[in-house]
């Protein structure tokens, strides 16, 4: 018997409750008869609206079939003649690309453990660990942490490209080698890559600046109506001609000439090769900045490697003297690779240490770290009389102007930083700052 009132029977029955009985005895008749139950099948798919075995399938019989190529990729394959290399590379990246502070020794293992046992493998390592650092300008410190601890575990081998001469062993590579060869590549690489934009900005100042004006946002009726002016004028040249001759090439017997371009096509050549043209000044423009920024990252990680003892003093002052030899039209990056440097390896440089050989007294050794320190301050001072004379050079924009005083500043202060900069930390360390949570 049914315990609920009147009115609320009225009410359920004009909005078209279903009787529970219907639920239990089985599915319902109408259109919802097909409804899923709990713990009965799936009803069968209704058929989709385009014919096909379902909504799902239905909505798909419509579009294409999906295009398979040959060269697709396949987890596990291999695109190098060396498979075992290849893998080897490959575990590398994957262990540099989780490198941080805190699990630094533990991937640093993980890195001799995959097995260097060959040159390129090293020499790929080392690619793979310079094209991180110069990327990721932020992580420097720690890769140049990563190159002191595995030059001090890794083994020498055998240059593969030197030949073998009798009676004298076969050239030998280590990882400082290695590493030093690199940055010469890169210094050289972005050194070249500057030239070759400073000379492409030159030709296009002595052609002059082009006026990019886009023809269909002016009078597009004047236009048109020249254009079919000019075609009129083609069309009526070539009917005043003989038959047979042509500015081209000549036409065979019966052969139609074809119609001159309309003035819709000329148009259209002209927007396709301006827009070709803003497409390659985009492309140049890319190229531009990926080459500054691997400059910059390059003297940056220079200058770390410096730090941990991996370059030598001369190669940084060839690095300066190189970056100041044009005092009176410098180059941009040359100026901005230069504070990045001095703001880097300044210190260090101005009072190098010395180190004591064997049988050298305190005094001897105090004498040549004064000796040393002379020297130091000598080449320093006149590296800045020269980056003074570019601070107040007038043809340099004021961002570089000031970057030199920030660096003069810098050195008047003893090479203390303004802000000192923040770097990758372990997670206890940065739990433990002020404004931390």
């Amino acid at each position: 018997r049914d315990s609920r009132g009147p009115a609320d029977r009225a009410v359920r029955g004009a909005l078209g409750e279903r009787q529970p009985s219907a639920r239990v005895a089985g599915p319902t008749v109408g259109s919802d008869g097909d409804m899923w139950q709990r713990g009965r099948p799936l009803p069968p798919a209704r058929s989709g609206a385009l014919g096909g075995p379902g909504m799902r399938g239905g909505a798909m019989a419509g579009l294409p079939a999906l295009h398979k190529t040959e060269s697709a990729f396949k987890a596990g394959t291999t695109v190098t003649d060396d498979p075992e290399e290849e893998s080897k590379q490959r575990a590398f990246k994957g262990i540099l690309n989780k490198l941080t502070p805190d699990n630094f020794e533990r991937l640093n293992q993980q890195l001799l453990d995959v097995g260097i046992t060959e040159a390129k493998t090293l020499i790929g390592l080392i690619a793979q660990v310079f094209d991180k650092a110069l990327f990721e300008p932020h992580f420097c410190e720690l890769y140049s942490q990563l190159c002191f601890v595995l030059q001090k575990r890794l083994p020498e081998f055998d240059d593969p490209e030197s030949a073998q001469e009798e009676g004298k062993q076969k050239r030998k590579l280590n990882f400082r080698r290695l590493l030093l060869n690199k940055c010469q590549e890169e210094f050289e690489k972005g050194d070249a890559a500057m030239n070759a934009v400073a000379e492409r900005e030159a030709k296009k100042g002595q052609g002059g600046e082009e006026e990019e004006q886009d023809e269909d946002d002016k009078d597009d009726d004047k236009a048109d109506e020249a254009a079919a002016d000019k075609d009129k004028d083609k069309q009526a040249a070539a009917a005043d001609k003989p038959a047979g001759e042509d500015n081209g090439a000549q036409l065979e017997e019966g052969e139609i000439p074809p119609p001159p371009p309309t003035a819709k096509q000329l148009r259209d050549a002209a927007a396709a090769e301006k827009r070709a043209k803003r497409l390659a000044d985009a492309a140049a423009a890319a190229e531009e900045l990926k080459a500054r920024r691997r400059a910059l990252g390059n003297i940056q990680y220079i200058g770390q490697l410096y730090r941990f003892g991996m370059l030598t003093e001369n190669i940084m002052h060839s690095c300066i003297q190189r970056l100041l030899q044009d005092d009176q039209n410098p180059r941009a990056e040359d100026i901005e690779c230069l504070c990045k440097l001095l703001s880097t390896v300044g210190q260090q440089l101005e009072t190098p240490q010395v180190k004591g050989k064997a049988g050298m007294s305190q005094q001897q050794l105090a004498d040549l770290e004064r000796a040393a320190a002379g020297n130091g301050r000598k080449l320093m001072d006149a590296y800045f009389e020269r980056i003074k004379r570019l601070s107040q050079n007038e043809k340099l924009e004021s961002r570089l102007r000031f970057m030199l005083l920030d660096v003069v500043e810098q050195r008047s202060r003893g090479w203390e930083t303004r802000r000192k900069k923040e770097g990758p930390k372990k997670i206890e360390v940065g739990r433990r700052l002020p404004y931390a949570c």
